[in-house]
């Protein structure tokens, strides 16, 4: 399974560009969908970025809002890949914490 994540605090034009990077890789793959795991306390904040996430049509999107590290290592530890911003320092922190995971790819 691929997954993605990132947080609020990464631009626009960035998260723009990771996703699509995911949605790419999810299609090469013939995978039906990609798991986002969006770093926030408040749901609001990841609904003002959901034209970056609707866009990719043809495939799946499951979005999850989080913000503990635990809950966060529950769903990546079912990821085979995991994507991130190299710019995207709460995520990368995020991912710092937690040792055991898959392959991660910086982008």
């Amino acid at each position: 399974m691929i997954c993605c994540i990132l947080s609020e605090e990464l631009s626009d034009a960035l998260m723009d560009e990771l996703v699509n990077v995911v949605a790419q890789q999810t299609r090469i793959i013939k995978s039906e969908f990609f798991t986002l795991i969006f770093i926030s306390d408040n749901v609001d904040n990841v609904f003002a970025h959901r034209d970056v996430f609707t866009r990719h049509i043809d495939i799946g999107v499951r979005v999850y809002i989080e913000n503990g590290v635990e809950k966060i290592y529950s769903i990546l530890k079912s990821c085979k890949h995991i994507y991130v911003s190299s710019k995207d320092y709460r995520a990368v922190e995020v991912l710092k914490k937690i040792k055991d995971l898959q392959t991660i790819y910086a982008i």
